[in-house]
């Protein structure tokens, strides 16, 4: 499997997470606030695997921008810290003093999640199209 081909099945799964985040925003919020850290991850990863054939084994997605300058410039820094911040306190009870965390997370915040991570998927998979165009393949659908 090529590189390139690689980083379509991540960028595919990202699609995937990034589905489950909407179809979760009303009933799941604190689900919808995970799948969008989630997917907003596999992108970026994606992306790294494009450009170097690697990709951070960590989970933050604010470490991998920093590790991936191609990417600085189009997607806010912002975007990664709030997402990241999803990453522990909406799967883990002890990430909080009481309550669970299905109880944490709003609607408000999961479709704020859903949006930024929508944006840092669409900048990789528009990079990624560029890989494919530039390796002289035709361009994928992994964002549907």
């Amino acid at each position: 499997m090529s590189e390139l081909d690689e980083a379509k099945r991540w960028l595919a799964q990202a699609a995937v997470d990034l589905k489950t985040a909407e179809d979760n925003i009303q009933l799941h919020p604190y689900a919808a606030c995970f799948f969008s850290q989630q997917a907003a991850e596999k992108a970026v990863k994606a992306f790294s695997i494009a450009e170097s054939g690697t990709y951070p084994r960590a989970h933050d997605i604010m470490g991998a921008l920093k590790a991936l300058p191609a990417l600085q410039d189009l997607i806010p820094m912002q975007d990664a810290i709030l997402l990241d911040s999803f990453y522990i306190g909406t799967r883990y009870p002890d990430a909080w003093p009481g309550g669970t965390p299905a109880e944490r997370f709003s609607q408000e915040q999961a479709q704020e999640a859903f949006q930024r991570a929508s944006n840092i998927v669409g900048v990789c998979a528009q990079l990624l199209a560029e890989f494919e165009r530039a390796a002289g393949e035709p361009p994928g659908d992994e964002t549907r």
